[in-house]
């Protein structure tokens, strides 16, 4: 702590045994200073203090942390939860429209991530499959055209020769057209 020495009158112009005998009279005012063995007690305690509350605040904020960790796994959870719900519901609504297993679980993951582009590719592939069966089902329905053998062209050559030999010429024509069909 310095000195004020503009309280000491005439200090500029002394000389400097002078100046050192008015330093030595020169009454400092302590009244607003504190001895220093309070000081010490005061910081110290001052640094306890510090110390307990950081030590406190360490506990709260690693509970914050821990408490924020575990909500946001709760939500990821919370999300993926819903994810699945959402692609389990769309897997059996498209079951129900006839499609493959293995399609509708990737059609419903794509619609679910909202992959639009890999849902209308596996749609194409779904009306492929489907225009394959729906061909399939008509050709077990259709009738089976009756046998063509030799024994029936024969028959029918028979019947021409027997209706040129009566003057039936239209149904000579008929049955040598039928002949020659099988």
């Amino acid at each position: 702590m310095a000195i004020d020495v503009s309280k000491i009158d005439g200090y500029t112009e002394m000389t400097a045994e002078e100046k050192v005998a008015a330093l030595e009279q020169y009454e400092m005012d302590l009244s607003g200073y504190v001895k220093k063995d309070i000081a010490d007690k005061y910081a110290s305690e001052a640094a306890d203090y510090k110390r307990k509350l950081k030590t406190k605040m360490t506990d709260e904020e690693a509970a914050r942390e821990k408490e924020a960790a575990e909500r946001q796994a709760m939500m990821e959870e919370l999300e993926t939860l819903k994810r699945d719900k959402q692609v389990s519901d769309n897997i059996s609504k498209l079951l129900a429209l006839g499609y493959d297993k293995e399609i509708a679980e990737k059609s419903a993951s794509a619609l679910a991530d909202g992959d639009v582009g890999s849902f209308f590719e596996l749609q194409g592939k779904h009306q492929e499959s489907m225009v394959k069966a729906l061909k399939a089902e008509l050709m077990k329905q259709m009738p089976k055209p009756p046998a063509s053998d030799a024994a029936h062209r024969e028959n029918f050559s028979k019947m021409a020769d027997e209706a040129l030999a009566s003057g039936n010429i239209t149904g000579a024509a008929y049955y040598l057209r039928l002949a020659q069909e099988q």
